[in-house]
């Protein structure tokens, strides 16, 4: 479930259009900040959200390492993405392969996993 939804979430993120959105809100943040904060609160706010109560639910059944949700899935998210972000929107890098995608996902929820 973990895998999934990294996956599920970095194919949304490395879509072109979805790029093609943020560059527009970033260029747009002086005159317009509150297209910044629908974005963020649609967007990263809500990926996060869903994934502390993901992390809540898998803890309850002894699926994931204790720990605190919040910092759970900060440190999946570390891994997920990383820079990954900022450079397709600085386009420095092509968007990852599905087999980078799948690596990706398998890393953030193995540190999940194996939170001390």
């Amino acid at each position: 479930m973990l895998v999934e939804f990294g996956v599920s979430l970095l194919k949304t993120v490395c879509h072109p259009e979805v790029l093609t959105v943020f560059r527009l809100a970033i260029a747009e943040s002086d005159r317009a900040p509150e297209i910044g904060r629908a974005l963020d609160s649609s967007g990263r706010e809500a990926n996060q959200k869903a994934l502390i109560e993901l992390i809540r639910k898998a803890q309850a059944q002894r699926l994931v390492a204790a720990g605190n949700p919040d910092i759970l899935a900060g440190r999946y998210f570390a891994v997920l993405v990383g820079g990954l972000q900022i450079q397709l929107l600085l386009r420095v890098r092509q968007p990852p392969s599905k087999r980078e995608i799948e690596s990706r996902a398998s890393a953030a929820a193995e540190t999940v996993m194996t939170f001390p």
